[in-house]
Parts: structure tokens; sequence; C-alpha cells
């Protein structure tokens, strides 16, 4: 299992709804969400995938894999 955290400026744009529910879609119980920062428990199979879906969808975002 890895770790990534999310980190989204104060002033997210209008599709970080979007962002939160495929959060809440594909890693259900996964994640945790507290002062602009998402963290998500990844199996470490879905990582690079996951992380291209994220870079390619959501730009602003800061992605940083933790473990």
């Amino acid at each position: 299992m890895k770790t990534i955290t999310l980190n989204y400026p104060q002033e997210a744009p209008i599709c970080m709804e979007t962002l939160l529910d495929y959060i809440s879609t594909w890693h259900f119980g996964r994640s945790v969400k507290q002062d602009g920062q998402l963290k998500i428990t990844l199996d470490d199979e879905i990582v690079q995938s996951e992380l291209m879906i994220l870079r390619e969808h959501f730009p602003w975002l800061s992605v940083l894999v933790v473990n």
C-alpha cells in the first residue's frame, strides 16, 4: 500500500467538486480530507495509473507519493 497526498490551493477551481466526487466514488473509505490536503491510500498496483489520471484531469493539484 502507498499513500499519496493531494494538496490543493485555498482558492481551488470550480472542478474541486468533480475531484471530490471522483475520490469518494473510486476511493471510498481510503481517503482523508483535512486542511487543504487529501490523503489517499492505494494498492501498489494502481499508484502509477492513479497519478496519471490525477495529473491529466486535475493539473492544478500538487500530487506527492508519501510512501
